[in-house]
């Protein structure tokens, strides 16, 4: 037994759009053929680096987030701009990180 869980956006309405989000809502009709709505929020392009060192320790980065008001222990990340990697920036703020390998 097959069941078909498709939905189709019928319409898109752009509620905000901001330096690195856009937040949309969507009408979509479902398989049933009823309406219902999706919030979708579209985030720009990043890349993130787990840098491995040779004891197979992963280094991070502490960054504060507004957000919470505190700061967290995350893995070096930035955004992908026009085809360069910002994380280069990222990662040259804590050191440089040679890599023998990458793994992808």
């Amino acid at each position: 037994m097959s069941t078909d869980n498709t939905e189709s956006q019928l319409d898109r309405q752009l509620l905000y759009e901001g330096k690195i989000i856009k937040v949309f809502k969507d009408t979509v009709l479902l398989s049933d053929n009823k309406r219902t709505t999706r919030e979708i929020v579209e985030h720009a392009s990043v890349v993130c680096v787990m840098a491995l060192d040779e004891d197979g320790y992963i280094h991070m980065v502490k960054q504060y987030r507004y957000a919470i008001s505190s700061e967290l222990m995350e893995i070096p990340a930035g955004g992908i701009e026009q085809g360069n990697w910002e994380i280069s920036r990222t990662i040259n703020s804590i050191g440089w990180i040679l890599a023998h390998s990458w793994l992808v």
